[in-house]
């Protein structure tokens, strides 16, 4: 995992802890011990396809909206670098690129860094959604 990775999710875990989401996760184990005893679930596939179908959507989602900023940052820096490349071939654009897409990651970075809440938001959201999905999926 990358730096950038590993300051996401750690911006996200701390969002979580200081939104005590935390406490829902812990609780719905709880109560899904309560709802389904030991031994007791049944796995019902037909049941539980829509929930994982549905998980896995919304993961890919989560990860494009996570990514696609800083994608789109560094498109367009390496679109302007070929351009000028080519207008002015004397330049070194390999030593000039690696400081200015450190830059602009850097920038898009802390400027994406305030729409985390709304990302974390989202990901609660889904987080509640899947586990009701299972455990009624799982109910005797």
């Amino acid at each position: 995992v990358t730096i950038t990775g590993f300051y996401y999710q750690y911006m996200v875990m701390l969002i979580l802890i200081f939104s005590g989401m935390h406490r829902y996760l812990i609780q719905a184990m709880v109560d899904a011990y309560d709802l389904i005893p030991i031994g007791k679930a049944v796995f019902r596939s037909d049941l539980m396809l829509e929930p994982v179908i549905s998980f896995l959507s919304s993961y890919i989602n989560i990860g494009f909206r996570i990514a696609l900023p800083i994608f789109t940052a560094m498109l367009i820096v390496n679109v302007v670098l070929g351009i000028l490349a080519k207008v002015s071939p004397q330049l070194n654009m390999f030593a000039v690129g690696m400081q200015i897409k450190i830059l602009i990651g850097l920038a898009v970075m802390l400027l994406t860094t305030g729409l985390l809440p709304y990302v974390a938001e989202f990901i609660f959201t889904e987080m509640k959604v899947m586990i009701v999905a299972f455990v009624e999926a799982m109910m005797p």
